[in-house]
């Protein structure tokens, strides 16, 4: 802010999709705090196009939106980008999901495997757990 590169109403809004449009030059910060930043939303088969302002927009939208690259710099996604990663995520969320569906659920007296993960339950927690136990539970992950 004090050498002019923040603008001053991100300061006071916070939050990562403000501190994402910090890091863009000061006149697109000033045009999307008195624009809003447009966001492509689903809308039955096709697509629609709003202006969300800053300090209201979701995480999700925030993801969609900016395009934040492996050295911190950040730009915003066109319409068509944004389009393309709405692609790119439900491509993702159904390898995700065929990925879940696909691991075992196993029940056993001292605990539970489900999603990758071994939940341990309370009484196991307190008798402890042994080496074989360890074994059983990650015999059941499969991995």
């Amino acid at each position: 802010m004090g050498e002019g590169l923040l603008h001053p109403q991100l300061v006071m809004i916070g939050g990562k999709a403000a501190a994402c449009l910090g890091k863009l030059p000061l006149d697109d910060q000033e045009r999307y705090l008195r624009e809003r930043l447009p966001v492509v939303v689903r809308r039955g088969r096709g697509f629609d196009v709003r202006l969300v302002d800053v300090a209201e927009m979701t995480e999700d939208q925030r993801r969609q939106v900016f395009k934040v690259a492996d050295s911190g710099a950040v730009t915003v996604r066109d319409e068509e980008a944004q389009k393309s990663y709405f692609a790119n995520r439900a491509a993702q969320l159904l390898v995700e999901q065929e990925r879940q569906d696909g691991m075992k659920r196993v029940e056993r007296v001292g605990w539970s495997v489900e999603g990758g993960k071994v939940w341990v339950k309370p009484d196991k927690v307190e008798s402890g757990i042994t080496r074989r136990d360890l074994l059983t539970m990650l015999r059941d992950l499969g991995e």
